[in-house]
């Protein structure tokens, strides 16, 4: 698509009556010079209403109506996952530039349709994957270049979610619709986990839990090797009461550790011995308060791992925005979609988060989930990587 040089970017969200459509329309006043001009849905009455109340003019229960309207120059899709690469590849085959919230497909081949097509017409796309635009993943990734704890060897993420909005008829249970909880869910932290690694995943294992007969998988666990020796553990299940939802992030270093509590993280902890010159480089991350536990005079060594490092400082500091977990979301969400609208500005512009990303983390939950395998993994990531 050529690149919109003037006016407003127009943009249409198509499953813009449901939950996660409208939150999407809460944070375009984030975006600058873009306009909402119209949405699409399954259901007549809903979808009419969601357009009156976001004042604008163009609804349709026709998503192809949507992605065909001229004034319309990116599509935001936020329907459930069986549809996802459908309707991208919709769009981009109207030239017009695509936000698809995860995951990319449900299935590898579909998932690369969409990432060839894209590459094929040059049309800009991406995956809302809003972690990588979280300030305290951001400054997680921060420490981690930095080697001021010394080198990443181990990364985990737990999440304990709650399924009480979640009957059993919901189409999170249905994994034609889903995929299952690696693909639907899993996806974010396989991407953001991926990233803080540095490498390209080289072996998966997945095991899954089952709550019934039925084949309702509720607990599911994928451990990761990445190029450069990182071991990465994911374990998530949807089994709890609201109120006992929690996740964490964990990230263990030769010298320290980082954790990252919230699925929209909220909060970060640091821990470390360090020297002067690493004390600094922390001291140098926005908003990382820091205080020194114990300080050790010249020349103290510790051992770990095998060898001496001399340490000057135990420090402990923290991350904590002030902003409540539902506002760092929306602001994610709009710096996602401000990444995406500045390559359709400009087309030279390199985005955070690509299709490849999707792919790629795409990939390491079909491999966990059994849908795919170690040469499918394989593929996939060269196909990412071209």
């Amino acid at each position: 698509m050529p690149p919109v040089k003037n006016g407003p970017v127009g943009l249409g969200i198509i499953g813009g009556s449901g939950a996660f459509g409208r939150f999407i329309a809460s944070a375009l006043p984030l975006v600058p010079d873009v306009t909402l001009r119209g949405i699409a849905g399954t259901n007549e009455q809903r979808t009419r209403q969601a357009a009156q109340a976001l004042e604008i003019p163009f609804w349709t229960i026709n998503y192809r109506e949507l992605i065909d309207h001229a004034a319309i120059d990116v599509v935001v899709v936020a329907s459930p996952p069986h549809l996802h690469a459908e309707m991208a590849l919709a769009a981009l085959q109207a030239n017009k530039a695509a936000f698809v919230e995860k995951p990319l497909a449900t299935s590898l081949p579909a998932g690369l349709a969409v990432l060839q097509e894209a590459r094929r017409r040059e049309v800009p796309a991406t995956i809302d994957y809003v972690m990588r635009y979280s300030p305290l993943y951001q400054a997680a990734k921060k420490i981690v270049q930095s080697q001021a704890l010394g080198a990443l060897r181990r990364m985990e993420f737990r999440n304990d979610a709650g399924d009480e909005g979640l009957a059993s008829d919901h189409w999170f249970w249905d994994r034609a619709k889903s995929g299952g909880i690696f693909i639907e869910h899993g996806v974010h932290f396989f991407d953001v986990y991926g990233w803080l690694a540095g490498a390209d995943p080289l072996q998966v294992h997945g095991l899954t839990v089952e709550r019934d007969p039925a084949g309702q998988q509720d607990v599911v666990h994928a451990d990761v090797r990445y190029a450069n020796g990182i071991l990465g553990i994911f374990t998530h299940a949807f089994d709890k009461p609201s109120m006992l939802e929690s996740q964490e992030g964990l990230l263990v270093f030769d010298r320290g550790s980082v954790r990252i509590a919230g699925w929209t993280p909220v909060r970060l902890e640091v821990t470390g011995l360090v020297g002067d010159a690493e004390r600094d480089q922390l001291a140098s991350i926005a908003g990382l308060e820091l205080e020194t536990v114990e300080a050790f005079a010249p020349g103290r060594t510790m051992r770990g791992r095998g060898r001496h490092f001399p340490v000057r400082h135990h420090l402990r500091g923290t991350l904590a925005p002030t902003q409540d977990s539902q506002e760092l979301y929306r602001r994610a969400v709009g710096a996602a979609l401000a990444d995406l609208i500045a390559t359709v500005r400009d087309p030279g512009h390199r985005q955070q988060v690509t299709l490849a990303d999707g792919l790629t983390s795409l990939a390491v939950a079909c491999v966990a989930a059994g849908t795919a395998d170690a040469n499918d993994l394989g593929r996939a990531v060269a196909a990412a990587g071209v």
